[in-house]
């Protein structure tokens, strides 16, 4: 992520102050008043003979954004709007519909200062929006903060609504990082998925020195829950709060649980224009983050592959059930009803195979059972073996 406004790109500001050493295709002041547009214009040096195109209006009102963002930016967005000390936080929710995908939000505060922003966290999941905030007097504060949506090394970290197959791999992924956090706190609405999780990852946690807990708020009641929550985060707050889970209240909820400068991913998708609403005080004084990912490049997919080459992840772990193609049907019902903590994979060459989850391998096909990890998880053997006997093949080459 850039440390800085996007280079010979489009940029809104409000008010007051603005930065220097940039070089924008275009600026639009709003309210600026004369002493720092004028400083603006003096302080300008684009690069190469590139002419930066300053334009300046007039106050904008909640219900005017859509109009300055379509002519100044011919409906494609603007890259970074700085709000400065807007007196109506209900501005930022109308200031963010004119953010281009990728664009950065920045609100800046005169000081600390309580009040609901509304943060779509549609857009961040799948346009990769990010809001940013701090107390100012320097506008490009939040700039120079590292933006990653990598776990903190040796830090704590709260997936919410871990108990799918998401979080099974998010919580194997983070065990299994050359930095992994020190402690992981995985919560879900219900036990029964969250409890196979259980069992598959506290020895893995224990061998690498990773405190682990596990948690269900219907079996604590929501206010027990919360409590606890507050005593797991050890009174400073989650470096990171993955969700898992598509429901905007319980983003609201656990902002609150983030540290001085958290980050919050949104892992699971909501529709674009579903707003969250937090105080903008952890925005701004606590310089918390949100980051999103709607999907995996190419290189993220290679990556994977490597790591996978070298045995720093096990793939294999995500699995909870395998079937044929004559099962595919009864697959795809289960994923859609999440009737698995894992993944369902379906091999293609073998026609006859019910929908079968791992623990009835012990009675339905015993030898593809004695060859899983720790009588729990797949294996590449167990794959081999499963070949040899639906297949009816004598070897089966890797």
């Amino acid at each position: 992520h850039r440390g800085a406004p996007r280079r010979m790109k489009i940029m809104l500001f409000s008010r007051e102050d603005l930065p220097e050493g940039s070089w924008p295709k275009k600026i639009v002041l709003t309210n600026v008043g004369a002493p720092v547009a004028n400083f603006w214009k003096r302080h300008i040096q684009s690069p190469q003979g590139w002419e930066t195109q300053i334009i300046e209006t007039g106050g904008l009102e909640r219900n005017q954004f859509e109009k300055i963002f379509v002519q100044e930016t011919e409906g494609r967005g603007f890259d970074d709007i700085i709000l400065l000390d807007p007196h109506d936080l209900q501005i930022v929710e109308e200031a963010a519909r004119s953010l281009a995908r990728h664009g950065i939000l920045n609100l800046i505060l005169s000081k600390p200062r309580h009040g609901k922003v509304g943060i779509d966290v549609g857009r961040v999941h799948y346009d990769g929006i990010i809001y940013r905030g701090s107390v100012g007097p320097d506008i490009l504060a939040c700039y120079k903060e590292e933006q990653t949506s990598e776990l903190k090394g040796k830090g704590t970290v709260w997936f919410v609504g871990a108990g799918g197959p998401m979080g099974q791999i998010q919580i194997q992924r983070a065990l299994q990082l050359e930095k992994s956090p020190r402690k992981i706190v995985a919560t879900n609405f219900r036990s029964p998925r969250l409890k196979s999780l259980e069992g598959r990852f506290k020895k893995m946690a224990r061998e690498r020195g990773v405190e682990i807990v596990f948690l269900t708020q219907q079996d604590m009641g929501e206010e027990q829950f919360y409590q606890r929550m507050e005593e797991e985060a050890e009174g400073r707050g989650f470096d990171d709060i993955v969700i898992l889970c598509s429901v905007p209240q319980v983003m609201e909820r656990t902002t609150s649980y983030l540290a001085k400068g958290g980050t919050m991913n949104i892992f699971a998708g909501v529709p674009k224009g579903t707003l969250a609403y937090i105080d903008a005080d952890l925005l701004c004084s606590r310089r918390i983050k949100f980051v999103g990912s709607s999907g995996s490049l190419i290189t993220h997919l290679e990556g994977v592959l490597r790591k996978t080459e070298k045995g720093t992840i096990s793939p294999n772990s995500s699995v909870a059930a395998i079937a044929g193609m004559d099962s595919v049907i009864d697959g795809l019902k289960a994923v859609k009803e999440g009737r698995f903590p894992g993944k369902v994979v379906v091999f293609p060459q073998i026609k006859e195979l019910e929908l079968t989850p791992l623990p009835e391998l012990k009675e339905k096909l015993p030898r593809v059972y004695e060859k899983l990890e720790e009588g729990q998880m797949w294996s590449r053997e167990a794959e081999e073996e499963l070949l040899r006997q639906k297949l009816h093949l004598s070897e089966v080459k890797g």
